[in-house]
């Protein structure tokens, strides 16, 4: 992906979007890269070639290739966005037409958002203008829309949205408007950021008088390999509270912190010292040479028995730390949680023609989040919470 934005950059003259970047001139470095990384991984041949069988003419005929054949008893209607703009301009004009309006209600739930115990997700809604393969922003300020260095009222940025409908798209707090007005959705499915904005326009979708879709979350699940779930256990984790590994390694760091703050062990170790220079004090010369290899002895002994228990202890907890981090990288690799991280490429490697069996464990009903066991021949277990 950053090699592929990194030759989109550097094009020159008017760039055409991402979408529509032309993809075939890197399908070998896609394989080569592919090959390179995925050693180990049981269907990486597979893999390989399925990248032959894409269609690279740009991002949108790869995606729908490859959700295709990952779902091919499913009757799936791809659509491109591109495409809807003129089914979208009049919803779309309505809005711009009424943006102060729409800005109180969008302010409104806001504070509903924010009243619930949850941080607002938008502060305007935008607009963008298509020009040359750019977009650019028609930003609304001070009762009118910025537009090829012009300020047009409300009315007349409606007017220029029902002219040129394929030059306009909607922002994210108006996109799901859009969509609702010229789709048939039974139901919108979003991530919890996702939810939260499509709960404050909530009045936006009354003042364009568009009927919106139901509102529910996304599958929210973790896949786990058998070797991660047995030391899930050695820490006393149940499957359905997996994310208390977290409030698990905190509290064995701070054990072991605290156990370095309390000196306990460093005042053993000066007591032994006193006691032997105690002893000390008794030397002469009748006793000098067997009392000072005594008490060295008594030293080495005292000193070493003492860092046996401290090292004993530290372990306990280094021992429940070291299977904590272990655990973390499975469940939340780079620090976020692994539906956030990993691809659908890299669980098709795993997987390949048993990722629709995968999804079809999953019970999309179920609000809580979900964790699927992976057994040696990658076949699924599952545990609800």
């Amino acid at each position: 992906g950053e090699m592929f934005a990194c030759k989109h950059d550097q094009l020159s003259g008017p760039r055409p979007p991402v979408s529509a970047l032309d993809l075939e001139p890197w399908r070998e470095s896609l394989k080569a890269f592919i090959a390179k990384h995925a050693q180990g991984y049981p269907n990486a041949e597979k893999m390989l070639a399925r990248v032959d069988e894409l269609d690279l003419s740009n991002y949108t005929t790869q995606c729908a290739k490859l959700i295709r054949d990952c779902f091919p008893q499913d009757e799936l209607v791809l659509l491109d966005p591109m495409q809807l703009r003129c089914m979208t301009s009049p919803v779309l004009a309505t809005i711009v037409e009424q943006m102060p309006t729409m800005l109180e209600a969008l302010e409104a739930g806001a504070k509903e958002v924010e009243g619930a115990g949850y941080s607002r997700q938008l502060d305007s809604l935008t607009l963008f203008e298509i020009d040359q393969y750019q977009r650019k922003a028609c930003r609304f300020e001070n009762g009118s829309f910025a537009y090829r260095g012009k300020q047009l009222s409300p009315s007349e940025m409606a007017t220029v949205i029902r002219e040129y409908p394929e030059r306009f798209s909607p922002s994210a707090g108006i996109r799901p408007v859009c969509q609702d007005a010229v789709l048939p959705n039974l139901a919108t499915i979003g991530g919890p950021s996702e939810v939260r904005y499509l709960w404050q326009i909530d009045g936006v979708y009354k003042n364009a008088d568009v009927k919106r879709s139901k509102l529910w979350p996304r599958i929210s699940a973790t896949l786990l390999d058998h070797r991660t779930q047995r030391t899930i256990e050695k820490i006393g984790i149940a499957s359905d509270d997996l994310f208390r590994v977290i409030d698990v390694k905190a509290k064995a760091e701070d054990t072991l912190e605290k156990q370095y703050e309390s000196d306990e062990f460093e005042a053993l170790y000066k007591c032994a010292d006193g006691i032997v220079d105690k002893l000390k004090a008794h030397q002469d010369a009748g006793n000098h040479r067997w009392l000072e290899k005594s008490l060295e002895s008594i030293r080495y002994q005292v000193n070493k028995s003492i860092t046996r228990l401290r090292a004993g202890q530290d372990n306990d907890e280094r021992v429940v730390i070291d299977r904590c981090e272990k655990i973390l990288k499975v469940i939340m690799p780079g620090g976020v949680p692994q539906e956030r991280r990993e691809s659908l490429w890299a669980w098709l490697m795993l997987t390949d023609d048993q990722l629709l069996q995968l999804s079809e464990q999953f019970d999309p009903m179920l609000l809580n989040h979900q964790v699927l066991l992976l057994d040696a021949t990658y076949a699924r277990e599952r545990i609800e919470r």
